[in-house]
């Protein structure tokens, strides 16, 4: 049994060899609702040459397309959103999705879009063009980049995640347009506070200092004018729209995961914007993914720790997209290839969901193993239709024992095909 063991390993290893790495690359593409050309980074994972596959995508925010995947932001050591999920795929913790990184302004970095401006005449920044950037995002480069490369081009394999300014776009593009999006990320959103009213300042009408500091004209007045139309500004508010919502607006926001972190205080981080947010969401029924959603007691606005974010919420976007995976109905009657997904959750502690999608009917083995080569339990030894199958392990062996925390390895066997998924058990 060891030497099939390693046999399997080898074959699986030789695989993983051969593929392409995976790979950033910068593009540009002429938008009709801006009516100027906009650029975005695109994050290919390993072996997408070489598959046919479609994939899950997530869109990271921040401001100019750079900033994810630039390595000497604050807080880095040479590492970016790439590294992140390189490591997080490797691992096994998520499988291959495609990373967009949009530029969400001016083509110098210096004008934040975020919104359908108000007033883009007050700047000559490039690349602001008619000023509609929410049209643009959802309207625009969520149809370019599902027509111009292989996603699954549906609200159930969409995310989208942010940092600072871009948790705030994040946020909000979900809640207006609920219909795109079933999973949503932000570390240290800088959300307007409820009617624009900042708690620790006195009195209770719109004194916001940050998206109403007159000193930050030149990056918000083409958002909302100068001097602010408040009553814009509050039409662009997460808290207002979830404060404000219906029953049916609620129902459809519901639908969508949310994964939100910020850093421990007011000095260092947004935490209490993100805690109005997330106070308000679970008045509504709404709730974080995150127990905790301090990202760590040291956390601060950086991009290090925006990338700490990233390799936790990542988890959460695939979780969130296999989820709904695990539970849809076998629609497509043809399937292109042979898939075993990664267990659902991992790691875990009591029980796991096992997702395979069988291509060619006909004997199927499902079977996990030690890490020495060992039999530990057969989920499944026979005869399996084409289609998406779910299996289920509790942890106990074939004996009905419990087996000791640790990593096993999952093997799906046809006649043509060996399939193999890492699973980390905690005790």
């Amino acid at each position: 049994m060891l030497a099939k063991y390693c046999i399997i390993i080898f074959i699986v290893t030789a695989n993983i060899l051969a593929q392409s790495s995976s790979r950033v690359e910068l593009r540009s593409f002429e938008s009709t609702i801006l009516n100027t050309s906009k650029s975005f980074n695109i994050y290919l994972p390993r072996g997408y040459d070489e598959s046919n596959r479609h994939y899950s995508v997530v869109y990271f925010l921040r401001l100019h397309e750079s900033e994810w995947f630039n390595p000497g932001l604050s807080g880095r050591s040479g590492s970016t959103l790439k590294d992140v999920a390189d490591s997080l795929i490797e691992g096994n913790y998520v499988s291959e999705m495609i990373l967009v990184g949009p530029n969400t302004g001016s083509d110098n970095g210096n004008i934040a879009g975020l919104v359908n401006m108000f007033s883009p005449n007050l700047t000559i920044s490039p690349g602001i063009g008619t000023g509609r950037f929410e049209d643009y995002l959802i309207h625009d480069l969520i149809p370019y980049i599902d027509s111009n490369y292989r996603t699954i081009p549906n609200k159930e394999n969409r995310g989208i995640d942010g940092f600072s300014l871009g948790g705030y776009t994040a946020v909000l593009l979900s809640l207006r347009n609920p219909n795109t999006f079933s999973s949503v990320g932000s570390y240290d959103g800088t959300f307007m506070w409820y009617n624009l009213d900042d708690p620790k300042i006195e009195g209770d009408s719109p004194d916001d200092p940050v998206w109403l500091n007159t000193n930050l004209d030149l990056i918000f007045g083409p958002l909302f004018g100068i001097p602010r139309n408040i009553d814009y500004m509050l039409q662009n508010s997460s808290v207002n729209i979830l404060s404000e919502a219906d029953n049916s607006k609620l129902d459809s926001i519901k639908s969508i995961r949310f994964h939100i972190h910020t850093g421990p205080r007011d000095t260092v981080a947004n935490f209490g914007r993100n805690k109005q947010l997330l106070d308000t969401m679970a008045a509504k029924g709404i709730f974080n993914t995150f127990s905790n959603f301090v990202l760590s007691p040291d956390a601060v606005h950086t991009f290090g720790f925006a990338d700490l974010h990233a390799s936790k919420s990542l988890i959460k976007h695939w979780e969130t997209f296999q989820n709904v995976t695990s539970v849809r109905n076998e629609q497509n009657s043809i399937l292109t290839e042979m898939r075993l997904f990664q267990n659902y959750p991992n790691p875990f502690n009591s029980e796991t969901k096992i997702t395979a999608n069988i291509k060619k009917e006909g004997h199927i083995s499902l079977v996990i193993y030690d890490v020495l080569g060992a039999k530990v339990k057969i989920l499944h030894n026979s005869y399996l239709s084409t289609g998406t199958k779910v299996f289920s392990w509790n942890g106990l062996n074939d004996n009905n024992f419990e087996v000791s925390g640790g990593v096993y390895v999952l093997t799906l066997q046809t006649n043509d095909e060996i399939l193999t998924k890492k699973i980390l058990l905690l005790k």
